[in-house]
C-alpha cells in the first residue's frame, strides 16, 4: 500500500545481492520525503510424515477426525504470495533446511507437482 500520491514497486529490477537506487527529482519536490520500503524473503521448511497426527482443524468434537490425512498449511499475509518452492520429496529426504536431497526412497515428479499447484493457486 503506497501512503503517498506516487508508488512504485521496483521488484522487477531488484536482483538477489546489492542492488543501488539512485533518486533524481526534477520537479522541485523535497528528496527527504521519500520513503523506501524493503522486505526480506523468508525461507519455510516444513516436515511432515505419515506417522504425524492430523491438522487439528480436522479434528470433530468427541475425538472424531474427519480426515487423518497428515498435511502442511502455508499461508501468507494479504499482498503476499509463495513465490517458489525449491524442495519437494515424497519419500526419505536427507539433510537440513535449504540443503535437502532426496533420500533412498523417493516419488518421481515431486517437486514439479508441488509447483504447479502453487501457480494455480497464484492466478
Amino acid at each position: 500500500m503506497c501512503a503517498s500520491k506516487t508508488c512504485y514497486d521496483l521488484t522487477p529490477w531488484v536482483h538477489s545481492g546489492e542492488n543501488l537506487l539512485v533518486l533524481h527529482e526534477e520537479i522541485g519536490g523535497d528528496p527527504s520525503k521519500i520513503s523506501a520500503l524493503t522486505q526480506t524473503d523468508q525461507e519455510i521448511c516444513s516436515l511432515v510424515s505419515e506417522s504425524d497426527p492430523p491438522a487439528v482443524e480436522s479434528w470433530k468434537p468427541n475425538f472424531e477426525v474427519m480426515s487423518a490425512i497428515p498435511e502442511v498449511r502455508l499461508s501468507c499475509e494479504q499482498g503476499k504470495h509463495v513465490s517458489s518452492i525449491n524442495f519437494a520429496s515424497f519419500g526419505t529426504p536427507t539433510g537440513q533446511c535449504g540443503k535437502l536431497s532426496h533420500g533412498l526412497y523417493y516419488a518421481q515428479n515431486v517437486l514439479q507437482i508441488v509447483q504447479e499447484v502453487r501457480k494455480s493457486l497464484t492466478r
